[in-house]
């Protein structure tokens, strides 16, 4: 899947990656990634967390074809709760995304589910 990764020097760095199979659609794609990632940076750098640990999350969605997210739900987790939380509300913070367009939703029909894995590093 896309993977974006931290270019910024911080200590509780991360990457996320998208498990889609609309990730053929490479610009829809990257802007929600990136809202995503930028959203979970903001969360972690808001909360002032004294340590991250170092693990994967993964945070499982529906994307609906109006841009909206329901269904966020933790699929795993491999650090604590507060830190898994943290991944499921980026998701849903910068939601609704894009709308997509016509050849998606004749694609995908309504809604698609989404995978996206967070690794605290």
């Amino acid at each position: 899947g896309l993977l974006l990764r931290n270019n910024v020097g911080v200590n509780r760095a991360g990457a996320v990656a998208i498990s889609a199979r609309f990730s053929n659609y490479g610009d829809y794609t990257q802007r929600m990634m990136e809202a995503i990632q930028s959203s979970w940076w903001s969360i972690l750098e808001k909360s002032k967390f004294e340590s991250v640990a170092r693990g994967r999350v993964v945070v499982q969605f529906k994307l609906c074809r109006d841009g909206s997210v329901v269904e966020a739900q933790i699929l795993r987790s491999e650090v604590p709760e507060i830190l898994a939380l943290a991944c499921k509300d980026a998701v849903q913070a910068p939601a609704p995304f894009d709308a997509w367009r016509e050849d998606m939703v004749a694609l995908f029909g309504e809604d698609d589910i989404v995978i996206i894995n967070f690794h605290y590093l």
